[in-house]
């Protein structure tokens, strides 16, 4: 049998090299995901949804948090007496949206080796 025979045998695996040890590819794969994880930011709060959706759409019009919470006392809406309600709602805002949205991330594999283990 010729040199590339040898090769041959040794792809499909019939004839192990290093006395009965197969040579494998390993590798880590580095994920990062928030499934798992119990947060406060998965709870829902019907009562307050038109609260927030307000305040968002006001924020995102470019408008600050003190002419955002005076709006709100003007028009009925049932928001705390300091202005600065509207200022952490908007920060947990942000971060609740932050973090929903990164149900699943693969970050990146790392430590590729080859193993050797026996068969």
């Amino acid at each position: 049998m010729g040199k590339n025979n040898e090769y041959l045998i040794l792809l499909h695996g019939e004839k192990h090299i290093t006395g009965g040890y197969t040579p494998y590819l390993t590798f880590n794969i580095l994920v990062q995901s928030n499934i798992f994880s119990v947060h406060q930011y998965k709870r829902e709060y019907p009562e307050r949804r038109e609260v927030r959706e307000k305040v968002w759409k006001l924020h995102k019009e470019g408008w600050g948090y003190t002419k955002i919470h005076r709006y709100l006392k003007n028009n009925g809406f049932q928001i705390g007496n300091s202005r600065t309600t509207v200022d952490s709602m908007i920060k947990k805002m942000k971060k609740r949206e932050f973090i929903t949205k990164r149900e699943f991330s693969l970050r990146k594999y790392v430590d590729f080796k080859i193993k050797f283990f026996r068969r």
